[in-house]
């Protein structure tokens, strides 16, 4: 996705609509891994990111300081279920597979890993704003 294939009229919020466009591709955080020579196939999160979808994006007062302005984002996450694809290969040993292969542990609850990629990026999206 780059920022052309973004519908921004789907994307509430009083951001004006560049900056909507720009916090919308959450593929940049994938950019610079992309152009490291030797980093051919999936890479972590990456596929968690591409069903991050973001729904609004708004600059307000701070209720706690008036004064100041803070960036809202508020973003959707589709939980892929069912696949049969693994979500991690090391020396083409396949780990993961069964419901949510990209998001849970063995257990099958969400991957501590997991929740700190998300705090991660849906924490750096509001700085952008």
């Amino acid at each position: 996705m780059t920022t052309e294939d973004i519908d921004i009229d789907r994307i509430s919020g009083n951001a004006p609509d560049d900056v909507k466009a720009v916090v919308a591709d959450t593929s940049v955080f994938f950019v610079l891994a992309r152009n490291i020579e030797g980093v051919n196939g999936p890479i972590f999160g990456e596929a968690i990111t591409k069903r991050l979808v973001v729904t609004e994006v708004s600059v307000d007062k701070k209720i706690e300081e008036p004064s100041r302005m803070e960036g809202r984002v508020v973003c959707e996450l589709t939980v892929e279920d069912g696949e049969e694809t693994p979500s991690l290969c090391v020396n083409d040993v396949a780990y993961g597979w069964g419901e949510s292969t990209d998001m849970v542990n063995g257990g099958g609850k969400i991957h501590g890993g997991c929740s700190a990629f998300l705090i991660d990026v849906s924490g750096t999206l509001p700085i952008v704003v």
